[in-house]
Order: C-alpha cells, then sequence, then structure tokens
C-alpha cells in the first residue's frame, strides 16, 4: 500500500523543483510566452498591411508581412523558454502525457498527422507541432506550480498586457486604437483586432473573479476596473455577456460550497428550469434585445457563416481539410465559403464547427472526448469539497464552452486561450486523481490497523 500511496507523488517528484527564488525567476520568464500567446503571436505594433476592411470579420487568414521582428525573433524568444522548461522536465512531462491526458495528448499528434491529408500538408505540420509544443507547456505548468500559482501567473500576464495596452492607447493610438465596422474607436491594445483582445481580457480575467481567491484588495480592485474597462472599450457584446455569466456562476459555485451537495444538485435543477422558463419568454423579443446588444439575429453574420462551412463540411466530413489548413482566403475550399458570403474572414465563428472543418468528426469526438472528462472530474471534486483552484479550472471550462458558441478558442496553435482549456483539463484530472488515491488509502487504514494488533 505505501508503493500505492507513493505513485500519487511520482510525477511531482520527477520535475525539477528549483529552489523558491528560481520558482519567481520561472514565473517572470514565462510572461514573455504567455503575453505572446495571448496575441496570437501577432502585435497590434507589428507594422504590416491588413486585408480587413470595414465589411470584414477579421480572421486567421495570414494577413501582414511581419518581418524578422514578427515571425523570428519574438516566437523565437518565447518558444525558446517553453522549450527549455518542457526539455529541463522531459521525463515527467511525458509521463503525464501518456498516463493521465492520453486523449488531449492523441488530439495534438492528431494535428500533426492531418498532414497526410490536409490541403496543405506544411501548414498543417508546423502549425500542429506548435499546438503540441504548446500541449506539453500546459502540462508542465500543471505539474511545476500549483493552482494558485498559475491564477497568480496569469494575473501578472494580465497586468502587464493591460499595461501595454493602455500605453498603446494614449501614447501609440495608431496601434492602439482602430475604427472597425460601426464602430469609430475602439481599444485593442496590442491585440490585432477587438474581438481577440476583449475574448482574452475576459479569460486574463478570471482568476480575480474567483470569490475567496485573496482578499478584494484595491490593487485587485484596479487591476478588475481596468480590464473590464478595456473589455468595454473594445465594445465586444459577446465578452460582456459571457463575462456577466461567468461571475453569476462564479458566484453560484461558491455559494454552492456552504451547501450539502444533494441541496445544491436540487438548487441547479431549479435554475435550469428557471433559465428555460426565461428563454422562452424573451424568444418573441430576441429581435430587439440583439438590437440593444448592437447585434441582429444572424449574430452580425454568424448564421450566415455557419451556414457556408456546413457545406465545405459535408464534402469531407470525417478527417476534415487538415489542421490550420482550411482557411487559405481564395485558395482551395476556404474560397467557396467565403465567395457565398460576400465576406474575406479567417474562422468559423464556432469552435466545434472549426474543429470539424480541420480534423472532421474524429477530431470532433476526440476533444469532446476531453470536455467530458474535464467535467466528469469536476463533479468527482466537488462532490468532495471545494478549493480555489478547483473553482478557477471549472471556471476555464465554463468560459470555453460560453465563448464556442460564436467565436473559437480550442485547439489553435500560438493560442493562450487553448493552453488555459489544456491547463484546466490536465489540472482537474490531477486534482480527481489525487481524491482517488486517497479514498484509495482511507479504504486500507482499517485493514493495515488490524495487522498492526494481530
Amino acid at each position: 500500500m505505501a508503493t500505492a500511496a507513493l505513485q500519487q507523488h511520482k510525477l511531482a517528484a520527477q520535475l525539477a523543483k528549483p529552489r523558491a527564488i528560481t520558482g519567481l525567476l520561472v514565473a517572470w520568464a514565462l510572461l514573455m510566452p504567455l503575453v505572446f500567446f495571448a496575441v496570437h503571436g501577432n502585435f497590434s505594433f507589428e507594422q504590416g498591411a491588413s486585408i480587413a476592411g470595414e465589411n470584414s470579420l477579421v480572421g486567421l487568414i495570414p494577413a501582414r508581412n511581419l518581418g524578422t521582428l514578427g515571425y523570428i525573433v519574438i516566437p523565437g524568444i518565447a518558444y525558446s523558454v517553453i522549450v527549455t522548461l518542457i526539455v529541463a522536465n522531459v521525463r515527467a512531462v511525458l509521463s503525464l502525457s501518456v498516463s493521465k491526458m492520453k486523449t488531449l495528448t492523441f488530439l495534438a499528434l492528431l494535428t500533426i498527422c492531418s498532414a497526410a491529408w490536409s490541403q496543405n500538408p506544411m501548414r498543417s505540420t508546423y502549425n500542429g507541432m506548435f499546438y503540441l509544443l504548446g500541449t506539453l507547456f500546459a502540462y508542465y505548468m500543471v505539474l511545476r506550480f500549483e493552482p494558485e500559482q498559475l491564477m497568480d501567473i496569469v494575473t501578472m500576464a494580465g497586468v502587464l498586457i493591460c499595461s501595454l495596452g493602455l500605453v498603446m492607447v494614449l501614447f501609440f493610438p495608431q496601434f492602439g486604437i482602430a475604427h472597425e465596422g460601426r464602430y469609430a474607436y475602439v481599444w485593442k491594445g496590442i491585440f490585432m483586432d477587438r474581438t481577440s483582445a476583449a475574448k482574452c481580457l475576459v479569460f486574463l480575467l478570471s482568476p480575480a473573479i474567483v470569490f475567496g481567491y485573496r482578499r478584494l484588495n484595491l490593487l485587485r480592485m484596479v487591476y478588475i476596473l481596468m480590464v473590464i474597462s478595456l473589455i468595454v472599450m473594445a465594445h465586444s457584446a459577446t465578452a460582456v455577456v459571457v463575462l456577466s455569466v461567468y461571475i453569476a456562476f462564479m458566484a453560484m459555485l461558491y455559494v454552492s460550497h456552504r451547501l450539502e451537495w444533494r441541496t445544491t444538485l436540487v438548487l441547479a435543477g431549479f435554475l435550469c428550469v428557471a433559465v428555460v422558463l426565461l428563454a422562452l419568454l424573451v424568444i418573441p423579443f430576441a429581435s430587439d434585445i440583439a438590437a440593444l446588444l448592437g447585434r441582429d439575429l444572424t449574430l452580425t453574420g454568424r448564421t450566415e457563416i455557419w451556414s457556408a462551412v456546413l457545406q465545405s463540411i459535408g464534402k469531407r466530413p470525417l478527417l476534415g481539410y487538415g489542421y490550420y489548413a482550411y482557411w487559405l482566403g481564395l485558395t482551395g475550399e476556404s474560397a467557396n465559403a467565403i465567395l457565398r458570403t460576400h465576406w474575406v474572414f479567417g474562422y468559423a465563428h464556432n469552435g466545434m464547427l472549426e474543429i470539424l472543418l480541420q480534423l472532421g468528426f474524429v477530431g470532433l469526438a476526440v476533444f469532446l472526448m476531453t470536455l467530458t472528462a474535464a467535467m466528469k472530474n469536476a463533479w468527482l471534486c466537488l462532490r468532495h469539497g471545494g478549493s480555489i483552484g478547483l473553482d478557477w479550472y471549472i471556471g476555464l471550462i465554463v468560459l470555453t464552452i460560453l465563448y464556442n458558441v460564436d467565436e473559437a478558442t480550442v485547439v489553435w496553435p500560438n493560442e493562450l486561450l487553448s493552453i488555459l482549456y489544456v491547463v484546466a483539463c490536465c489540472g482537474l484530472a490531477m486534482m480527481a486523481s489525487q481524491l482517488k488515491e486517497r479514498k484509495r488509502l482511507s479504504a486500507c487504514l482499517p485493514d493495515v490497523h488490524d495487522l498492526s494488533l494481530a
């Protein structure tokens, strides 16, 4: 039994644990790749010509000539940091990837293997490698840092990103402020566009909205107000709605910890019924509500995009068009979707549809397996008590589900939100595994006591 108890700490023992001062330096070193991933590898101040017109939806089509700085120097520094950390702890990271995180690891490998049927094999290969590195990087962070430490690191990255964003807005408005669509002035800070800015800022704010995480001191209040202000100035209705739902969910999660779990389950059932009834009541006023949020019933053309990409999915339903290889502008199958909608855009504005385009129903099935496992682990942990880190991991899963209705945040290379999803799945798996090990150990304690008496 002693061997079984020690197995729970095997991965942590394999990991090279630096001393306190070194650990602090590692945390600061992580800020560079985290900021790089937050902006999806493209900063607003990197010069180049954008393809996006006033009526286009900004997406992921390669649109700018980033030069040596954008293509080599900045990505080189970011990936040098994470590769160094992964290699230094390669045994622990690989052990975790093949023991507890098989499905997520398989999904990452599937992105590379998709080069075999891709519209652009080279594009699928190197972007698949980037996504695999991001997945291994997420494993490293969960192994190296406690959940509360990860929350602190993400908050530090948020402070840095917001500070740089305000500098861009105040002193370099040609980079930090833009005219996009119907909005004369939108704040995008260091991001490529307002939608990406608001979306990422919601995730960066997520640790500060976990109730019970630190005291609500002046610095935390300033950070929350700063992030919310930037989100509002980005004029993203989706971000405002998702953030409001997230705050309400985290408040309910906090209250549920003070109730018996069966009572919580009953209250959750009543809440679901109330939400359904409310939805039925507001459906007749859907157009008015959409107009109030600056939208229409097509969700600013998203329903047209979904209809167009569904036709493409029907042509290659099983394996898709290859990882990161569907959106090639007016080349390949994406040209048909663009011509159908008369818009230049670069992603499906729905996470599940995007996976179907890239990896087909095989890829979607694997992703849904990771999501199902995360929800199962979250429920198991919640039934046996809560913690600040558990609440944050669950909150990240909730944000991922909400945001992938009309955006896409999962299974992307160079993407912080994809990495945070893997962090949440991995963290929940580790917590569930520890809980199961403690239960097994507790079940054997009476037998051990009887043997000692004998």
